[in-house]
């Protein structure tokens, strides 16, 4: 059964060599975000089968993101279907990658639903953008480096 624990400081290096080995970064999955956003959302992790998962509650909804490392993927899974089994929650997982949705779709097919959680996208500007500010988008964003000045 997965034992999920609190994130302290003293985790970072056990979280962060598993979070080095994912396929891509995003800021959800961080030990930076796990650690500062560790109390609102309840965030814990747990080990299994080579594998380090993080648990949020959102919404009132329990999650576990996909497990990140280099163990066995499918395992720990299993491992966090049987956790949601037993507190009698339906399985919600945070999937943070192409790889991690094509995982779930090959092992679990149409039995899942996987959708987009929109309001959770990361934003991406050009530095050109963040630098000039141009234009009717960065108004907002003048004003307020006006208004310090």
């Amino acid at each position: 059964m997965l034992e999920f624990k609190e994130v302290t400081i003293t985790d970072r290096q056990t979280i962060c060599q598993y979070l080095n080995k994912q396929e891509n970064t995003v800021s959800e999955l961080s030990f930076a975000n796990m650690f500062i956003w560790r109390i609102p959302y309840q965030i814990h992790w747990a080990e299994a089968f080579g594998c380090m998962m993080a648990s949020y509650e959102k919404n009132g909804e329990l999650g576990i993101s996909f497990p990140v490392g280099d163990g066995d993927h499918k395992a720990a899974l299993e491992e966090a279907m049987t956790y949601f089994k037993s507190l009698d929650r339906k399985p919600l997982f945070f999937l943070y990658s192409e790889f991690a949705r094509d995982f779930v779709e090959t092992h679990y097919g149409e039995s899942v639903q996987i959708t987009n959680d929109e309001g959770s996208n990361d934003y991406v500007y050009l530095t050109s953008d963040l630098i000039e500010l141009p234009g009717k988008k960065y108004h907002q964003k003048r004003n307020h480096i006006s208004a310090f000045y």
